[in-house]
């Protein structure tokens, strides 16, 4: 289970632009890199954790948020 996510950081380097996000998780902790390479495609490193579990830290990111009105 993901108790928090935060946003750690936004990065532009010559090849892409990204945000890295924090996790604390019942199991531990970790990072997201999420970026836009110049090929146009999206990579997530998440240090090899699993597609669902990427899920439940955008899910529990997405929850906690406060929306614009």
């Amino acid at each position: 289970m993901v108790h928090q996510v935060d946003l750690a950081g936004v990065f532009a380097r010559t090849n892409c632009l990204g945000f890295k996000l924090n996790w604390v998780a019942t199991d531990g902790y970790g990072e997201l890199n999420i970026k836009m390479e110049n090929d146009g495609r999206c990579y997530i490193d998440s240090e090899h954790m699993s597609k669902e579990f990427v899920v439940e830290v955008l899910k529990k990111l997405v929850d906690d948020a406060i929306f614009a009105e």
